[in-house]
Parts: C-alpha cells; structure tokens; sequence
C-alpha cells in the first residue's frame, strides 16, 4: 500500500494551505514487463474545510527502446474516483531511454487541477481518495516503460470564508453566547 505523508504549510495562521503527498516505490523489475499497470491503495487525508487547488503526478521512469516517439510520455492517466479518468497527461520534460538511466518528471502541479472538476475532486477528497487510480498504458507494444516510483501530491488551502480554525491555545468563553 502507499505510503502517505502529511507536509503542511503554516506560513499564513488565517489561511493554512499545505500538501498531502502519497508515494509506491515500485520493483521496475517487474514493473517494466506489463502492457498496463493499475496504481491504488492510497489514502490521501484532505483536512475538513479544504479546497484543493493542485495535483502533481512525479514519476521516476525511463523507456526502452531509446527510439521512442514523444507521445510514449504522454501514457499516464489518473481516475480520483477509480472511475472517471482525465485525458493522458503529458510531463514536464520527455521520460529519458533506459540506456541513459531513469529520471524524475511531474505532471500538473500545486495549482494545476489536471483538468478534473471540483466537484469530482470534492467528492474523492471526501473519501480520502481512497478510490483513486493512477495508470499508464503503452502506446506501442515494442515500447517497455521502466517505472521505479510514482508519487501523488495533492496541494490544498482554506476554503475562501471558512469558520475560524484554533491553530493553536485556548479560547474562553466567560458571558455571552456564540451563534452558529
């Protein structure tokens, strides 16, 4: 299972943003001899009150045959809800051949929402995304995509007039009444 770790982002107390990154380290070994391959098993806890506003996909990866067309990087695909997948997305620089070695490329980014709805996002936040499915496909059969570790990132802030949050203390109420 994916391994999840929480990075927040505190540099504004009256608007918290931060992000939740969820990595597989994967054998590319092993990895490498399938046409297709189905990531899942995260759970990416979003904090009540939160908008996501990013999504970064970063894979370590390379191909082989170095003879690669341009569209063998664009093979990855992400389904927040394990069922509605964005369009293939491409990254931020062309997978290198495995006979240069592996390298790390990013697809989106902290305020890249991949082209997926709010609503969409919304929905899989409030599940913790635990439905959530990364997947790439071949797009040709002689090309071999060598995948070493793949990482999600999701970047969220304070929704825009959200109730006070207590960072940190202690409020007393002495006289008076609160309404909601």
């Amino acid at each position: 299972m994916p391994s999840a770790s929480d990075t927040p982002n505190l540099a504004s107390p009256t608007l918290p943003a931060g992000s939740i990154t969820a990595m597989e380290t994967i054998n590319g070994d092993n990895a490498k001899l399938e046409a297709s391959h189905f990531f899942s098993g995260f759970s990416i806890p979003i904090p009540a009150l939160h908008d996501i506003v990013g999504i970064e996909l970063v894979v370590t990866a390379a191909f082989s045959p170095s003879s690669v067309s341009g569209t063998a990087n664009d093979c990855f695909r992400i389904a927040p809800d394990g069922r509605t997948f964005t369009d293939a997305l491409s990254p931020n620089a062309a997978f290198p051949s495995l006979t240069d070695g592996v390298a790390t490329r990013t697809f989106g980014g902290s305020s890249n929402l991949l082209d997926l709805s709010p609503t969409l996002l919304e929905s899989a936040a409030a599940a913790s995304f635990e439905s959530l499915v990364i997947t790439y496909i071949h797009p040709a059969a002689a090309d071999i995509f060598h995948v070493d570790e793949l990482k999600i990132v999701i970047h969220y802030q304070k929704k825009p007039g959200a109730p006070i949050q207590i960072i940190s203390g202690r409020v007393q109420l002495i006289n008076g009444r609160i309404s909601i």
